[in-house]
């Protein structure tokens, strides 16, 4: 095979423009790789930054309860009702009332705007 300089110099440049492309392809692909990287990161980052705003506001909301259930001790001094506090029923309710005393005003009556009367 009788090769002229010209044609290994062609072979040459093919030789070269071919190594030229697989760099290439394997840059591409090594900065889509990169790229993906950073997109995880910043993905990660952001939901990081929502689990610290989270977590901030958690914080202020408790810091908050402490400070209420101080101020109540402190000043009020009101506790969750117990188990003997609440009424089983109406006639339970009926009995804590009193009979009214001879000093007492008469009961309030409401206007009724029925026409039947």
């Amino acid at each position: 095979m009788n090769l002229t300089q010209d044609r290994v110099r062609s072979i040459g440049w093919i030789s070269v423009l071919v190594v030229c492309g697989a760099m290439l392809v394997a840059l591409t692909l090594r900065v889509n790789a990169v790229k993906s990287e950073v997109y995880a990161t910043e993905k990660r980052m952001v939901y990081t930054q929502q689990q610290i705003n989270f977590l901030e506001t958690e914080f202020q909301t408790r810091a908050n309860q402490q400070a209420l259930k101080k101020l109540n001790d402190l000043e009020f001094g009101y506790q969750a009702p117990g188990a003997g506090q609440y009424l089983e029923g109406e006639r339970q309710l009926a009995a804590l009332g009193a009979p009214a005393g001879p000093d007492a005003p008469a009961p309030i009556r409401f206007a009724s705007a029925d026409g039947d009367e």
